[in-house]
């Protein structure tokens, strides 16, 4: 990278830490209008070919809609990640602000029991760690980095603001997501990740592989004896959510509790594809 770059690309930087902060002492509906208006303002005239990407995947995993449809539910879903990113700013509001309501809570196992939870990035995917932590669990997660350093110091440091415990993505999460779960806590992991190009689940249609982080899940639960349970965000109206909860199954295999997820991970994200983060990057 070039000198002329390096300050380009820092000057970007610092300009978003600014917006971040400028956000930061709105209140969190302000904070999340801002982020919508944003959002489809990107989507709409610079990012045309990601909405291109998304009109196409939406058409062939939900063709019952019509052209007018997939139109509106494309530009939801700029709405709705514009609006994502600039709640991160009031990220300790998702969790006392009373703006995150839970369903299916006894799929929880009682605080102090070991718990795999498979999320999914619907809705606004951070409210589920809260939502877990609000049942009394001490939770861990994987995540993976991001290459703006500045955005990816706020996720860390306002996740690690409420007791977000992290687990670095390298050689040995498998180990300490175990750890983990033996002194009795719950690990989440988001099992429609976006990896070298490639959304792995849920299948839509392809095969399901065991492979990734749904796999990863269920063999978790398996290897310990421990709750697999899925969970979804919904996002109601503005800033506020529904969290679900619903166990997996878990008396077969491992193959088979990592169909049963991509069943409930496909169902979640067909209900409400304009939430669903991955829409705009699948490749089928």
């Amino acid at each position: 990278m070039t000198d002329r770059k390096r300050l380009k690309a820092r000057l970007s930087e610092w300009s978003e830490l600014l917006v971040f902060k400028g956000l930061s002492i709105m209140p969190m509906a302000v904070a999340s209008g801002v982020g919508a208006v944003l959002g489809r303002i990107s989507g709409r005239y610079f990012r045309k070919s990601a909405t291109a990407l998304s009109l196409k995947n939406l058409a062939k995993f939900r063709p019952d809609l019509s052209d007018a449809d997939l139109k509106r539910t494309v530009g939801g879903m700029w709405d709705h990640l514009g609006r994502i990113l600039t709640e991160f700013s009031r990220y300790k509001t998702l969790r006392y602000g009373g703006l995150v309501e839970v369903e299916g809570a006894d799929a929880l196992p009682p605080p102090g029991s070991p718990v795999v939870i498979a999320g999914c990035h619907v809705g606004n995917w951070e409210t589920i760690s809260h939502a877990v932590m609000m049942a009394g669990h001490t939770v861990a997660g994987t995540y993976q980095p991001l290459s703006n350093s500045v955005r990816h110091n706020i996720m860390m440091r306002q996740r690690h603001g409420i007791g977000w415990i992290s687990l670095a993505p390298d050689a040995a999460p498998m180990r300490r997501a175990i750890r983990h779960l033996d002194d009795g806590g719950a690990v989440v992991v988001y099992i429609d990740e976006y990896v070298a190009g490639v959304v792995n689940a849920p299948a839509l249609g392809r095969d399901i592989k065991l492979d990734r982080n749904i796999y990863l899940t269920a063999r978790l639960a398996h290897r310990l004896g421990a709750p697999l349970v899925f969970a979804k965000c919904q996002r109601l109206k503005g800033a506020k959510y529904r969290v679900s909860f619903e166990r997996a199954d878990t008396s077969g295999d491992v193959a088979a509790s990592v169909s049963d997820l991509d069943r409930l991970l496909e169902a979640a994200v067909r209900e409400r594809p304009e939430q669903w983060l991955m829409l705009h990057v699948l490749k089928f």
